[in-house]
């Protein structure tokens, strides 16, 4: 009689230097830990899809967003742009931009505000502007900004306690007037690091504020007073540095980051209140080392949280990857996924640059052209492109005693339907970790077929291991409840 395994799918992304150790994907789902008793202890979730709300023009690349008392901004292109939600006579919301004036440059900004000003910094420039719903845009010309010739360029800005602070060049940083980011005082700033390093970027938690150069980093508090206000704080220094410039993102009630040591290769860091700790595997490291160099500096950082999951994510060209610290905490180990869209050209990341949280939805900037979009868990396409979501199972061995595969079942939240037919899902498998059989497509069930199982028979043998891999491509709600192997030995 056969045996019957369960193979875990909460393990989430974890593909190894040595594929055939582990080639676990997670593609586009994301596990789930369940707080009770339930079918299995972890399921497989879908992503969610994105909705066009507005488009800025064909070519308008995002470069960041943010919020100011409840109205969303996003800088596409060279333009920075309101985005307004409007309601028709029946209740039904409505989006539109508007233009606000022009952004130099065409990489990513750094934004802040206080309330009234918007402040957006040109980052490796002398540029930056202030922005008011009263005053329209404007750049910041004041005599003291930038406190020359200290420092000539700016490539950072925060708001801390009543102040715009900004990161600049030669390991100085300054402030504003209190509450006014119009007007500055030449000898407000400070020294973070001697001449041996260069401040990398900054985050503010807790109204405490952060700056790190590349290999280690120090805590800033208000002291109040004339003059320069922000005054090291004794005991409060780091040997973790940052890699990249924006991937300090807050969430889970503390902040992350893509940092490093002296002589370490780049890790993803969670902040404990008085160190950091990595969060990232040995798999998250391996392929943060695959996008060494440029990539890196240029890796970005983005946050949300949805029915009790906390993501934390972080995009280079060449992959977005997402931690889960909920799903973490639950499990027990670290749990970590994919985030990626099938459409884009040359690239294997996900397609959204910026997340901004306005009237009650998540609204994001596009990579790849001026279109807003939202985050909506009950679309099942990226602007009407299907979602590919792919995950692939632990290595299955028998301690290199020959092993007969029988059955292999998926029970999930099938019976969809599809315009009529079935959703499908694709099987295919490996017994060296490198190269697949053909893939083996099964029928899901048509609309109301809720009991559906999806089941491949006839699997062979092995005298190693198996890894077996799915792919789903169809617009319905994919949730994958437990996999299921029966071998004979």
């Amino acid at each position: 009689m056969a045996e019957q395994i369960p193979l875990n799918i909460g393990n989430g992304f974890y593909v190894s230097e040595s594929l055939p150790i582990s080639s676990q994907l997670c593609q586009n789902l994301y596990p789930n830990y369940a707080e009770t008793d339930s079918i299995s202890p972890a399921q497989l979730f879908p992503t969610p899809g994105l909705i066009e709300r507005a488009n800025t023009g064909a070519t308008d690349i995002n470069r960041g967003g943010n919020i100011m008392d409840g109205i969303s901004y996003f800088v596409n292109g060279p333009t920075l742009y309101s985005f307004n939600q409007t309601f028709d006579a029946f209740g039904n919301p409505a989006y539109s931009t508007t233009n606000l004036g022009t952004i130099a440059g065409s990489g990513i900004v750094s934004i802040a505000n206080n309330g009234t000003q918007l402040c957006i910094v040109v980052p490796g420039t002398a540029t930056a502007y202030i922005y008011t719903v009263a005053g329209g845009l404007a750049l910041i010309t004041d005599g003291g900004f930038i406190p020359t010739p200290t420092a000539s360029l700016v490539n950072m800005v925060l708001f801390v306690d009543g102040y715009f602070v900004f990161m600049a060049d030669n390991s100085v940083f300054f402030h504003s007037a209190l509450n006014d980011g119009t007007s500055y005082t030449a000898t407000d700033f400070g020294i973070a690091y001697d001449a041996r390093g260069e401040i990398v970027g900054g985050h503010v938690h807790s109204e405490q504020l952060y700056i790190f150069g590349s290999t280690s980093g120090k805590a800033y508090q208000n002291v109040g007073g004339a003059g320069f206000v922000f005054q090291e704080i004794t005991g409060l220094s780091f040997t973790k540095g940052l890699a990249a410039r924006f991937s300090i993102i807050e969430t889970a009630g503390t902040f992350t980051m893509i940092g490093q040591g002296v002589n370490e290769s780049p890790k993803i860091y969670q902040f404990t209140g008085n160190d950091f700790v990595p969060v990232s595997t040995t798999a998250i490291e391996f392929a943060l080392q695959q996008n060494y160099t440029t990539q890196i500096q240029d890796a970005f950082g983005l946050s949300y949280s949805f029915r009790g999951a906390e993501f934390a994510i972080w995009s280079l060209n060449g992959l977005t990857i997402g931690y889960d610290a909920k799903a973490s905490r639950l499990a027990g180990k670290q749990i970590w996924h994919q985030r990626f869209s099938s459409d884009l050209q040359g690239k294997e990341r996900w397609r959204v640059n910026s997340l901004v949280t306005a009237y009650g939805r998540l609204f994001c900037g596009d990579s790849e052209s001026g279109k807003i979009g939202e985050l909506d868990y009950d679309t099942r396409t990226e602007y009407g492109i299907n979602i590919i979501r792919k995950f692939a199972l632990p290595s299955v061995h028998n301690d290199e005693q020959t092993v007969f595969h029988e059955c292999l079942k998926i029970v999930g939240e099938f019976g969809q339907g599809l315009d009529g037919g079935q959703a499908k899902i694709g099987m295919e498998y490996s017994d060296d970790g490198k190269l697949y059989k053909s893939i083996r497509y099964r029928e899901c069930g048509y609309l109301g077929q809720n009991g559906t199982v999806c089941q491949w028979d006839n699997l062979g043998s092995t005298d190693r291991f198996r890894i077996y891999r799915f792919t789903m491509t169809d617009p319905v709600k994919w949730i994958i409840h437990k996999a299921l192997l029966y071998i004979d030995a």
